[in-house]
């Protein structure tokens, strides 16, 4: 049970920090803002209620060390996301 609780909290970490990690450099305060804090907070209600903050603080860790993984591996090779390439579909103006 514990080591489920550390991989699915792990799995969520990595994924918010590859959202704001791949987020245009101008807006990653407001996407830490809005996925990362409220992660934060979620996860430490969660782990004072099921007594299970040192889990919680392992599976912080182990997301780091997947994203810094991550990162050295492909991240660091990928072009930085511009907000010029942001493309919004409408009814009017469909994706072709």
């Amino acid at each position: 049970m514990i080591l489920r609780s550390v991989l699915i909290l792990a799995l969520l970490f990595w994924v918010a920090w590859l959202a704001i990690s791949r987020t245009v450099p101008r807006r990653r305060w407001l996407t830490a803002l809005l996925v990362g804090l409220p992660l934060l907070a979620w996860t430490y209600r969660w782990s004072l209620l099921r007594e299970q903050l040192k889990e919680s603080l392992v599976a912080l860790g182990v997301s780091l060390v997947l994203w810094g993984g991550w990162w050295l591996a492909w991240g660091r090779r990928l072009p930085s996301p511009r907000e010029d390439t942001i493309s919004v579909w409408t009814p009017d103006e469909p994706f072709e």
